[in-house]
């Protein structure tokens, strides 16, 4: 969760820049070290408090979306502020959440979460750039 955090602020971090228009310094290009850092830096951090800050920063998010709108915006491969909410606070949690079943021989789970999360991002009719993020 913890994890899930950083990359939230992250995000937000950027759309500030965008609400104040601001040059948006977007994702950190060497993500294997920003990753590494953090989980060294976040290791005594407890599931409940890495969830409450995960949650307030996604609150943050969708305030921030609700006052930008759907906007032209970079973030990776997402193209628009909701993509890269989308990308960002539901697909890359679960892509998390499905790669930790398989790792921990509960492969069914993984493909079930999968399943669902591609079942979801159709019902709600996601861009198709969203969902073959996901494929």
């Amino acid at each position: 969760m913890a994890h899930i955090a950083g990359w939230r602020g992250r995000l937000r971090d950027c759309l500030i820049e965008v609400s104040r228009g601001l040059p948006v310094s977007g994702p950190p290009t060497d993500i294997d070290a920003v990753n590494a850092a953090e989980l060294a830096r976040n290791a005594g951090i407890s599931l409940d408090e890495a969830a409450t800050r995960a949650d307030r920063l996604l609150g943050d998010l969708i305030d921030l979306w609700a006052t930008l709108g759907d906007r032209p915006f970079s973030w990776f491969t997402a193209t628009t502020t909701g993509e890269a909410l989308v990308r960002n606070s539901f697909i890359h949690p679960r892509r998390h959440l499905a790669e930790h079943y398989a790792e921990r021989g509960d492969e069914l789970r993984g493909v079930e979460l999968h399943e669902e999360t591609l079942a979801e991002l159709r019902r709600v009719d996601a861009p198709k750039s969203v969902i073959d993020v996901w494929k």
